[in-house]
Parts: structure tokens; sequence; C-alpha cells
């Protein structure tokens, strides 16, 4: 249908949440009976700097018995407005990574920067902290982030050749066209004995069909 692998999975996971009100991390009465602010008690603007969030009319009621909600459908007027804190509806919230993780998206990851080892040991090492080697949904993004953090290191994803395509842990296969791959990856590097790497350095192509028995660095989440 003309859409990108990318853009197939972010539709399943967008479709579901279309069309639905949540709840946000602000309410009014927090500061005093005409603002309404975020849980940090900063006030949330009102017009928005950047674009209309708010809608219609709104902000209406700023006491303590309103708090802030957002409809995930399409608002020309905006998205956002006050109603009664008592009303049930879905909740949006934030994601915070345990220390010594770092956060792309709504994932968290660890990255094992002083242990290179093959892909079975550095699988080991995820799981005994309770992870998995990342698959990523966007390598090339997490591979600037590391390539910034730690150079020219090298890394272990959780994906592992059938004899036919590179697959996720899940079965779900790598489409051998997917953008993030070095150009000649993963070609006929699809065996059993080859696994999915992480090569920050090539910073638009990023992925490597590469020998499990490689020594890289373990990447978890």
């Amino acid at each position: 249908d003309g859409t990108t692998y990318n853009d197939q999975r972010s539709y399943y996971e967008g479709r579901y949440y279309y069309g639905k009100h949540f709840w946000l991390g602000a309410r009014g009465g927090r500061i005093n009976d005409s603002t309404i602010a975020w849980n940090s008690g900063e006030p949330v603007s009102s017009p928005h700097p950047i674009s209309n969030t708010w809608h219609s009319i709104y902000p209406r009621y700023k006491t303590s018995g309103y708090c802030l909600q957002m409809f995930s459908g399409l608002h020309a007027q905006g998205p956002m407005w006050e109603t009664s804190c008592s009303g049930s509806y879905y909740s949006i919230c934030e994601w915070k990574c345990p220390l010594g993780f770092f956060r792309i998206g709504k994932t968290c990851y660890k990255a094992y920067s002083s242990s290179a080892s093959s892909w079975d040991e550095a699988r080991k090492m995820c799981i005994q902290d309770g992870l998995k080697l990342a698959e990523p949904h966007n390598p090339t993004v997490v591979g600037d982030y590391l390539f910034t953090v730690t150079g020219n290191h090298n890394y272990w994803l959780g994906g592992r050749g059938d004899g036919n395509r590179i697959r996720w842990s899940s079965g779900e296969a790598i489409p051998p066209s997917w953008a993030p791959w070095r150009p000649g990856n993963p070609g006929n590097k699809v065996g059993t004995k080859y696994c999915l790497g992480l090569a920050p350095e090539n910073r638009y192509h990023p992925l490597t069909s590469t020998a499990c028995s490689m020594e890289l660095y373990p990447l978890c989440h």
C-alpha cells in the first residue's frame, strides 16, 4: 500500500489510541483558583506560544475540581480542555528510566559499554538483568545517540538469522530493504550464524548482519 516498514508498525500502535480522551498532568487550584498548572507547578500557557492547543473557548474553569484532558482525534481548534476531575478517562503517563539507562521515545535502553562479547553471551547478560537484547523501532536514532556518548562502540541487537531472513525475537522478519541497513547488508548473511549488529558510526545506515561469534557490546531494553 506504499507505506514503509516503520509506518506499518506505527499504524497499528497509533490506531488504538485515536479518538480517545486522556488525562494530562495538570489541574486547577494547584497555584490559585485562576490558574491551571502542571505537576511541576508551571502554569499551562494560554494560549500556547507555538500552537493553539486549547480547544475553542477553553480554559474556563481553573479551580481545584477541574483537571486537564486531551482528545486524540483531530481538533482544528485544539485538543485540550479542562473538565471535572471526577470523570473517567484514559491516562497518558510519562516514562522515567532507571539509573544507568537512557530513553529514546517510550523505551529505556541500557548499553553495556565495558564488556564486549558474542551475541549469545550478550543475550545472557541482558537476561540476567531482567532485560532482553534491544529491538529498537528506529535504530538510526538509537545509534545516533550512542555515537555521541560512546563513540565507535558496536552493539548487539535482538535479531538473528534463520536461514532466510534476519528476525527479531518475536519472529517478525526484518525486511532486507529496510532503510537502516548498511549497504550490502544483510545480503546472503542470513544464516543462523549471523546476528544483528548496530554500528553507530554509520549514522544513517547502522544495521549490520554480523557473525554471532564476533565480540560486540550488549544493548538491552
